[in-house]
């Protein structure tokens, strides 16, 4: 083997081995949504941008790859339609396990950051529930505090 394959052969390896270390993979479940498509996006400054869509096997799996950023990390979505089941905050190297269904119930392990992302999205969907039924029990109650106060004239 001359001298210029054997570097050509190395520079060749070299870049295949970084650019493998430059994507995150997702392997992911989505339990009620058998053989139907999910899309994949990422967050472009304020924008989602569509990434792919990717078909589900019969048992609702799929694994996909993101291409990351050398020393960026990603924010990239999980939608089912319109509908969004589960966010991911990735960096190179990380290999997620997405376990979700299509109502945005979702978990998520393999990746620190995007573990605190589903619990903070959790927490917020929580806090939020509680606000409208509180909202709800209110607007009962000055309901019926009208009704008490035609009644009373």
């Amino acid at each position: 083997m001359s001298r210029f394959s054997k570097v050509f052969a190395a520079f060749a390896v070299v870049a295949a081995a970084a650019s493998c270390g430059r994507t995150a993979r997702i392997d992911a479940v989505v339990t009620d949504a058998p053989s139907s498509d999910i899309i994949v996006k990422q967050l472009n400054v304020n924008t989602f941008e569509t990434l792919d869509t990717v078909a589900l096997d019969a048992a609702g799996k799929f694994s996909y790859k993101v291409e990351i950023q050398e020393g960026q990390i990603e924010f990239v979505y999980l939608y089912k339609g319109s509908k969004r089941i589960a966010s991911l905050l990735l960096e190179e190297g990380d290999k997620v396990t997405v376990n979700a269904d299509t109502l945005g119930n979702y978990t998520v392990a393999g990746s620190e950051e995007s573990e605190k992302l589903a619990l903070v999205e959790k927490e917020y969907a929580e806090a939020l529930a509680k606000m409208n039924a509180l909202s709800a029990e209110l607007e009962s109650v000055e309901d019926v505090n009208d009704a008490v106060k035609v009644r009373q004239e």
